[in-house]
Parts: C-alpha cells; sequence; structure tokens
C-alpha cells in the first residue's frame, strides 16, 4: 500500500510542478507584451473573466450532479459561482500603475471591465472616440477586478486593439472622468 501511495504523490508533484510552469510562462508572455507594446495605465486588453459556473455559454443551466475537470476549467479560465458574475471575454481599462522596472515582478492587475449595458457607477466611452468598440459602451467602475495576468488575452487584444503597434490609450477627457468617479465612489 506505502508504494501505491508513494507513486501517487510523486504523479501529484509532477503534475502541480507542470501547472505551475505552464501558468509563469503564460505570465511571462503577458509581462513581454506589455514591455513590447507599452501597456501602462489607462490602455485597454481584453480580459477573460471565466465562465459561469450555473449556466452555460447559451444560457442554459448545468445539472447539479455534473463535474469539471481541471483541464476543462483552465480551457474556461475558471468557473465564476454567481448567475450575475460578470463572466466571459471583455475589454478592460488598467487602472493599476504598471512601471517597467517592476514589470518582471509583475503578477496581477486591477481592471474596471467595458460592457455595453450602463450600471449605477459606470462612465460611458463613445464609439467614436474608440473605434475598437462595436457600440457606444460603458467602464463599471462597481465592477473593479483585480486579476492575475494570465486572465489578459493577448491573441484578441493584438488582434482588435493594436492599430501601428501601439495599444490604445483612453482619451483625456475619459481619464479624468473615471478619476473623479472613482473618487465620489471611495470618497477620496
Amino acid at each position: 500500500m506505502a508504494l501505491i501511495d508513494e507513486m501517487f504523490e510523486d504523479m501529484n508533484e509532477n503534475f502541480n510542478d507542470m501547472c505551475k510552469q505552464k501558468v509563469e510562462e503564460k505570465i511571462s508572455q503577458t509581462q513581454s507584451f506589455f514591455r513590447k507594446y507599452n501597456i501602462t495605465r489607462w490602455r485597454f486588453v481584453y480580459v477573460d473573466f471565466g465562465e459561469q459556473l450555473l449556466k452555460d455559454y447559451n444560457g442554459n443551466y448545468f445539472k447539479d450532479a455534473d463535474s469539471f475537470s481541471l483541464k476543462e476549467m483552465k480551457k474556461n479560465r475558471g468557473k465564476n459561482f454567481g448567475s450575475y458574475e460578470l463572466s466571459y471575454l471583455h475589454a478592460s481599462i488598467i487602472l493599476s500603475e504598471i512601471h517597467k522596472k517592476y514589470l518582471t515582478s509583475l503578477k496581477t492587475i486591477i481592471v474596471a471591465p467595458i460592457t455595453t449595458r450602463p450600471r449605477s457607477n459606470s462612465i460611458k466611452i463613445e464609439k467614436k472616440y474608440h473605434d475598437f468598440l462595436e457600440y457606444d459602451s460603458y467602464i463599471q467602475l462597481d465592477n473593479l477586478r483585480h486579476i492575475s495576468l494570465e486572465r489578459v488575452d493577448l491573441a484578441v487584444t493584438k488582434r482588435r486593439l493594436l492599430r501601428h503597434n501601439e495599444g490604445y490609450l483612453s482619451t483625456p477627457i475619459l481619464i479624468n472622468d473615471v478619476k473623479k468617479a472613482l473618487k465620489n465612489m471611495f470618497d477620496l
């Protein structure tokens, strides 16, 4: 019985090392992407917030007895428990300060997602000033997220946001509106 336990422990350690290595590799790719395209605060990126645990992409509820493998969880970037939590791929604005000097140790950032529906603490972002948008949209300041760099979808960000090797920067008016709204929200 001891030999089986030892074999299981060895397999488990190797699996954990492989998972950790893949996560670190993805974070390293995102860090070099940020460095190459000068991605800093007030830039836009696409973030995959994962899928819902209760409903699938079509809005149909999963059965209570369903279980998900680690492979499925990684593929879908995790599962969000609540049916009203923000899920799936969204454009987002980076609110964290990103210093080039500390970029290699950066693992997480704070983002505010962009959606097409207004909410109480949202800032309108017009399509005519931000041509990567399909519609006039809203920055959801009441839905701030602290995310790992591995959630940044590099392929979609490159395809939708990069023009002439520059990431999209917010307009100065939008930046001031976001700052004012955050000050009011947090009573600063």
